[in-house]
Protein backbone atom coordinates (compact mmCIF):
# COMPACT_ATOMS: atom_id res chain seq x y z
CA UNK A 1 0.00 0.00 0.00
CA UNK A 2 1.27 3.46 -0.83
CA UNK A 3 2.07 5.72 2.11
CA UNK A 4 -0.03 8.81 2.79
CA UNK A 5 1.52 12.22 3.44
CA UNK A 6 2.39 12.81 7.07
CA UNK A 7 0.21 15.89 7.44
CA UNK A 8 -3.47 16.29 6.54
CA UNK A 9 -5.00 19.77 6.75
CA UNK A 10 -8.78 20.12 6.69
CA UNK A 11 -9.90 21.59 3.40
CA UNK A 12 -6.35 21.88 2.05
CA UNK A 13 -7.07 19.64 -0.93
CA UNK A 14 -10.36 21.19 -1.98
CA UNK A 15 -8.88 23.43 -4.68
CA UNK A 16 -8.48 21.77 -8.07
CA UNK A 17 -5.02 22.33 -9.54
CA UNK A 18 -5.79 20.71 -12.90
CA UNK A 19 -7.76 17.96 -14.61
CA UNK A 20 -6.78 15.50 -17.31
CA UNK A 21 -8.41 12.85 -19.44
CA UNK A 22 -7.08 10.24 -21.85
CA UNK A 23 -8.01 7.04 -23.64
CA UNK A 24 -5.34 4.36 -23.06
CA UNK A 25 -4.49 2.36 -26.17
CA UNK A 26 -3.69 -1.33 -26.44
CA UNK A 27 -5.24 -4.65 -25.53
CA UNK A 28 -5.83 -3.77 -21.89
CA UNK A 29 -7.34 -6.66 -19.95
CA UNK A 30 -6.90 -5.35 -16.37
CA UNK A 31 -6.74 -1.96 -14.67
CA UNK A 32 -4.70 -1.36 -11.50
CA UNK A 33 -5.23 1.80 -9.43
CA UNK A 34 -2.95 2.85 -6.54
CA UNK A 35 -3.83 6.13 -4.83
CA UNK A 36 -2.94 7.65 -1.46
CA UNK A 37 -5.99 9.89 -1.10
CA UNK A 38 -9.09 10.67 -3.14
CA UNK A 39 -12.04 8.95 -4.78
CA UNK A 40 -12.23 6.24 -7.42
CA UNK A 41 -15.32 5.93 -9.60
CA UNK A 42 -15.77 2.99 -11.99
CA UNK A 43 -18.43 3.11 -14.70
CA UNK A 44 -19.21 0.54 -17.37
CA UNK A 45 -18.67 1.74 -20.94
CA UNK A 46 -17.63 0.69 -24.42
CA UNK A 47 -14.20 2.38 -24.50
CA UNK A 48 -11.60 2.58 -21.75
CA UNK A 49 -11.13 6.16 -20.57
CA UNK A 50 -9.45 7.77 -17.55
CA UNK A 51 -10.32 11.18 -16.09
CA UNK A 52 -8.38 12.57 -13.12
CA UNK A 53 -8.85 15.67 -10.97
CA UNK A 54 -5.67 16.66 -9.11
CA UNK A 55 -5.70 18.65 -5.89
CA UNK A 56 -2.76 19.81 -3.81
CA UNK A 57 0.32 21.95 -4.08
CA UNK A 58 2.77 21.48 -6.92
CA UNK A 59 5.44 18.99 -5.91
CA UNK A 60 3.23 17.25 -3.35
CA UNK A 61 2.15 14.50 -5.72
CA UNK A 62 3.79 11.89 -7.92
CA UNK A 63 1.36 11.03 -10.70
CA UNK A 64 1.88 8.43 -13.41
CA UNK A 65 0.25 5.91 -15.68
CA UNK A 66 1.76 3.09 -17.69
CA UNK A 67 0.75 0.10 -19.76
CA UNK A 68 2.60 -3.10 -18.95
CA UNK A 69 2.88 -6.22 -21.06
CA UNK A 70 1.24 -9.21 -19.37
CA UNK A 71 1.10 -11.77 -22.17
CA UNK A 72 0.83 -11.95 -25.93
CA UNK A 73 -2.81 -10.93 -25.83
CA UNK A 74 -3.01 -8.98 -22.57
CA UNK A 75 -1.78 -5.70 -21.15
CA UNK A 76 -2.28 -4.05 -17.74
CA UNK A 77 -2.96 -0.35 -17.23
CA UNK A 78 -1.50 1.00 -13.96
CA UNK A 79 -2.61 4.36 -12.55
CA UNK A 80 -0.54 5.67 -9.62
CA UNK A 81 -0.99 8.79 -7.48
CA UNK A 82 1.37 9.05 -4.50
CA UNK A 83 1.68 11.87 -1.96
CA UNK A 84 5.45 12.40 -1.69
CA UNK A 85 5.74 15.24 0.86
CA UNK A 86 4.14 16.48 4.07
CA UNK A 87 1.88 18.70 1.94
CA UNK A 88 -1.63 17.29 1.51
CA UNK A 89 -2.78 16.06 -1.88
CA UNK A 90 -5.60 14.04 -3.41
CA UNK A 91 -6.66 12.69 -6.79
CA UNK A 92 -10.20 11.88 -7.87
CA UNK A 93 -10.14 9.22 -10.58
CA UNK A 94 -13.04 8.32 -12.87
CA UNK A 95 -12.58 5.30 -15.14
CA UNK A 96 -14.91 4.08 -17.87
CA UNK A 97 -14.31 0.32 -17.94
CA UNK A 98 -15.29 -1.98 -20.85
CA UNK A 99 -17.06 -5.26 -20.13
CA UNK A 100 -14.78 -8.11 -19.13
CA UNK A 101 -12.01 -5.91 -17.70
CA UNK A 102 -11.48 -6.44 -13.93
CA UNK A 103 -10.09 -3.67 -11.71
CA UNK A 104 -7.68 -3.79 -8.75
CA UNK A 105 -7.71 -0.80 -6.37
CA UNK A 106 -5.34 0.13 -3.56
CA UNK A 107 -6.57 3.28 -1.80
CA UNK A 108 -5.17 4.58 1.46
CA UNK A 109 -7.93 7.05 2.23
CA UNK A 110 -11.13 7.93 0.37
CA UNK A 111 -14.20 6.46 -1.32
CA UNK A 112 -14.85 3.96 -4.10
CA UNK A 113 -17.95 3.80 -6.30
CA UNK A 114 -18.54 1.20 -9.00
CA UNK A 115 -21.39 0.44 -11.40
CA UNK A 116 -21.59 -2.59 -13.69
CA UNK A 117 -18.01 -3.81 -13.18
CA UNK A 118 -17.26 -7.46 -13.97
CA UNK A 119 -14.75 -8.03 -11.16
CA UNK A 120 -13.16 -5.94 -8.41
CA UNK A 121 -10.33 -6.38 -5.92
CA UNK A 122 -10.20 -3.61 -3.32
CA UNK A 123 -7.72 -2.71 -0.58
CA UNK A 124 -8.88 0.35 1.37
CA UNK A 125 -7.21 1.53 4.56
CA UNK A 126 -9.83 4.09 5.57
CA UNK A 127 -13.05 5.07 3.83
CA UNK A 128 -16.14 3.57 2.22
CA UNK A 129 -17.21 1.63 -0.87
CA UNK A 130 -20.56 1.61 -2.70
CA UNK A 131 -20.50 -1.04 -5.43
CA UNK A 132 -22.65 -2.67 -8.10
CA UNK A 133 -20.65 -5.72 -9.21
CA UNK A 134 -21.42 -8.28 -11.93
CA UNK A 135 -18.47 -10.57 -11.11
CA UNK A 136 -16.37 -11.68 -8.15
CA UNK A 137 -15.59 -9.23 -5.35
CA UNK A 138 -12.63 -9.26 -2.98
CA UNK A 139 -12.36 -6.39 -0.51
CA UNK A 140 -10.38 -5.54 2.61
CA UNK A 141 -11.22 -2.33 4.48
CA UNK A 142 -9.38 -1.31 7.62
CA UNK A 143 -11.78 1.32 8.92
CA UNK A 144 -14.99 2.08 7.04
CA UNK A 145 -17.95 0.36 5.40
CA UNK A 146 -18.96 -1.53 2.28
CA UNK A 147 -22.30 -1.64 0.47
CA UNK A 148 -22.59 -3.81 -2.63
CA UNK A 149 -25.09 -5.33 -5.04
CA UNK A 150 -24.13 -8.77 -6.37
CA UNK A 151 -25.63 -11.03 -9.07
CA UNK A 152 -26.79 -14.62 -8.63
CA UNK A 153 -24.10 -17.28 -8.15
CA UNK A 154 -21.47 -14.61 -7.47
CA UNK A 155 -18.64 -14.86 -4.97
CA UNK A 156 -17.60 -12.24 -2.44
CA UNK A 157 -14.83 -12.21 0.12
CA UNK A 158 -15.07 -9.07 2.23
CA UNK A 159 -13.34 -8.17 5.49
CA UNK A 160 -13.87 -4.91 7.38
CA UNK A 161 -11.78 -4.32 10.48
CA UNK A 162 -13.89 -1.53 11.96
CA UNK A 163 -17.23 -1.03 10.22
CA UNK A 164 -20.19 -2.70 8.54
CA UNK A 165 -20.95 -4.82 5.46
CA UNK A 166 -24.26 -4.74 3.57
CA UNK A 167 -24.98 -6.81 0.45
CA UNK A 168 -28.00 -7.02 -1.79
CA UNK A 169 -28.21 -10.41 -3.52
CA UNK A 170 -30.90 -12.36 -5.39
CA UNK A 171 -33.08 -14.56 -3.19
CA UNK A 172 -32.33 -18.26 -3.02
CA UNK A 173 -29.57 -20.53 -1.78
CA UNK A 174 -26.14 -19.14 -0.89
CA UNK A 175 -23.11 -20.41 0.96
CA UNK A 176 -22.77 -17.85 3.73
CA UNK A 177 -19.85 -17.70 6.15
CA UNK A 178 -20.15 -14.60 8.34
CA UNK A 179 -17.99 -13.52 11.26
CA UNK A 180 -19.63 -10.54 12.88
CA UNK A 181 -21.05 -9.10 16.07
CA UNK A 182 -24.46 -8.74 14.43
CA UNK A 183 -25.91 -10.67 11.47
CA UNK A 184 -29.12 -9.66 9.67
CA UNK A 185 -30.28 -12.22 7.09
CA UNK A 186 -33.25 -11.68 4.78
CA UNK A 187 -35.69 -14.58 5.10
CA UNK A 188 -35.51 -15.15 1.32
CA UNK A 189 -31.81 -15.94 1.54
CA UNK A 190 -31.21 -19.56 2.46
CA UNK A 191 -27.86 -20.83 3.67
CA UNK A 192 -26.81 -24.00 1.85
CA UNK A 193 -23.42 -25.69 1.63
CA UNK A 194 -24.36 -26.88 -1.88
CA UNK A 195 -25.05 -23.40 -3.28
CA UNK A 196 -22.93 -21.96 -6.09
CA UNK A 197 -22.90 -18.40 -4.76
CA UNK A 198 -20.37 -18.04 -1.94
CA UNK A 199 -20.08 -15.21 0.57
CA UNK A 200 -17.24 -14.95 3.09
CA UNK A 201 -17.89 -11.88 5.20
CA UNK A 202 -15.90 -10.66 8.21
CA UNK A 203 -16.86 -7.63 10.31
CA UNK A 204 -15.87 -8.50 13.88
CA UNK A 205 -16.69 -5.08 15.34
CA UNK A 206 -19.72 -4.25 13.20
CA UNK A 207 -22.68 -5.78 11.40
CA UNK A 208 -23.25 -7.93 8.31
CA UNK A 209 -26.59 -7.42 6.54
CA UNK A 210 -27.80 -9.49 3.58
CA UNK A 211 -30.80 -8.14 1.67
CA UNK A 212 -32.81 -9.75 -1.12
CA UNK A 213 -36.14 -8.06 -1.84
CA UNK A 214 -35.40 -4.95 0.22
CA UNK A 215 -33.65 -2.26 -1.85
CA UNK A 216 -30.32 -0.92 -0.65
CA UNK A 217 -31.56 2.55 -1.56
CA UNK A 218 -32.98 2.75 1.95
CA UNK A 219 -29.53 2.70 3.53
CA UNK A 220 -27.43 4.36 0.83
Amino acid sequence: MLLMGALWLTGACETTRYTEGFNPQGNITRVVVKIDSGTVELIEGDTLRVERTIRGAEGALKLSHRIEYASEDAEVLSLIAECVSVLPCSVDTRIIVPAGVPVDIELARGEVWATGIDGLSLELDRGSADLDIRGPLTAHIGNGSLIATMPAAASARVAVGHGDIALQIPPGEWRVDATTAHLVLDEQIIHSTDAVGELELVAPGGSVTLYSSQALAEIR
